[in-house]
């Protein structure tokens, strides 16, 4: 096989710009300086427990290593909600609410840990920053679905509502730091520990008291101090970058693809498709937020132009069709699926790849600081 064809697996010096980045997005990348808004009460307090834990994690094991294995416990939860209930709306086996709780603290702390285990293995660099990033958003996902199981929320708006609120949110955020250079992670003293705290406390009560326990008043007050909380947060967002930058215009324009997918999302929730699998909507069009997202971070580090055309929103069309087409509705999800997930994991994999290569480091191995042989391919170090 030749290197030509291979998207820099083998030879980083000859395939290092094959790839989603350009060479000048790659040094700016390698170049870019990580910052955030100031920690919140909550992290400090649990920054002791963090540091702690971090202790106990060997010496060999990667920072990025760490974060994969925090998220794919957050995944295994959703796993398994998803083998009892695609509806979103009946009580589950109490186990399933500790073991999601369990998993949401477990993705917390892991994802906590990977920073201090790169600093303490010397080996910080901007794809261990991005991929924790990456799998962040990933993990808005997981706590949508996390959240809609405990409230039975089902096939209601809230559902997708409650979507909305932690994606959009999250897309915004990556969007605010391309121009005012910092990323936010918390506003008003609250931040994402919070959030995560809230909702394994939320698994556990639900584990102890069932889901009967969310009577319907105390659904529509939760989900309504969620919806207006989360406006108010994309709204100091909004204001901070409006403010801030003089073509106030072309900054809202990088956010028409993100209201594609809103608009799209929406139209779908009105199909019998929706009414009967929620959970596979919500995830469909949860990772079109996650591919976006993960487009906007990349370039901000890299000092990329974001383009506002972006033609996997329009698999979200394909199962809107299929109301026309009359087939089964498994086709049209599956025909919206299937490339969604497909290429985001591409774009994903490219990157990181890319990144790696351009770097010389490996993705889940930390290797002396020395040169990689020419022909090593580094694909290999993803699975050892």
């Amino acid at each position: 096989v030749s290197t030509q064809s291979t998207w820099g697996l083998f030879s980083a010096k000859e395939n290092m710009l094959d790839g989603p980045i350009s060479e000048e997005g790659l040094q700016n990348l390698k170049d870019y300086k990580y910052s955030c808004s100031d920690y919140t009460p909550l992290d400090n307090f649990m920054n002791r427990f963090w540091k702690f834990a971090a202790e106990f994690l060997p010496i060999w094991m990667a920072p990025n290593l760490i974060t994969l294995i925090g998220f794919l416990v957050l995944n295994s939860s959703v796993l398994i909600i998803f083998f009892y209930d695609l509806t979103l709306s009946q009580e589950l086996p109490r186990w399933v609410y500790f073991y999601g709780a369990f998993a949401v603290m477990f993705y917390q702390t892991f994802d906590a840990m990977d920073g201090k285990q790169a600093r303490k293995t010397q080996s910080s660099n901007s794809l261990g920053q991005l991929f924790d990033h990456g799998c962040d958003a990933f993990a808005c996902i997981n706590i949508v679905m996390l959240g809609c199981q405990v409230l039975r929320l089902g096939n209601s708006f809230l559902s997708i509502a409650l979507l909305y609120c932690l994606v959009v949110t999250f897309f915004l955020t990556t969007w605010e730091e391309r121009f005012v250079h910092q990323l936010r992670t918390s506003a008003g003293g609250l931040g994402v520990t919070e959030g995560q705290l809230i909702i394994s406390m939320g698994l556990i009560a639900t584990g102890i008291f069932g889901p009967s326990l969310w009577i319907p008043i105390m659904t529509i007050a939760i989900m309504a101090v969620i919806i207006v909380g989360e406006g108010l947060f994309i709204y100091s967002i909004l204001k901070s970058v409006l403010t801030k930058v003089e073509k106030p215009h072309e900054a809202l324009t990088l956010l028409l693809p993100i209201g594609v997918v809103l608009c799209l999302s929406i139209l779908w929730t009105f199909t019998s498709f929706y009414r009967d699998y929620p959970a596979l909507v919500l995830l469909t069009t949860g990772i079109q937020f996650v591919l976006l997202s993960c487009r906007m971070i990349i370039c901000t580090v890299s000092k990329m132009t974001f383009s506002i055309f972006q033609y996997e929103p329009l698999f979200l069309i394909l199962p809107l069709l299929n109301i026309f087409l009359k087939l089964p509705t498994w086709v049209g999800f599956l025909a919206a699926f299937i490339p969604t997930a497909g290429s985001t994991a591409l774009y994903v994999y490219l990157v990181v790849i890319q990144i790696a290569n351009y770097l010389n480091i490996r993705v889940f191995k930390i290797i002396p600081k020395l040169a990689i042989p020419e022909k090593q391919q580094l694909i290999t170090a993803i699975v050892i």
